[in-house]
């Protein structure tokens, strides 16, 4: 991945966008997130809000892996 792509986690999944709220989804998850994790990090990770693009855009979590060469295959 490129830098510009790690400063924009969406940008491989870029349809999420398009389809959802994204912004707002990202809000509402670490609203959520403080509330029952509060001892994590503020918000959510870059890599989060790419994984969670790539569920939106229908994507397992094995696909998204391969995707974005995680997978141990």
């Amino acid at each position: 991945m490129t830098p510009s792509t790690l400063d924009r986690p969406e940008e491989p999944f870029a349809r999420a966008s398009n389809d959802w709220d994204i912004h707002k989804l990202y809000s509402d998850l670490a609203n959520a997130k403080q509330e029952f994790a509060p001892h994590t990090r503020r918000g959510l990770t870059p890599v989060e809000k790419r994984h969670l693009c790539g569920l939106l855009c229908g994507y397992s979590p094995a696909e998204i892996a391969v995707f974005l060469n995680k997978s141990k295959v």
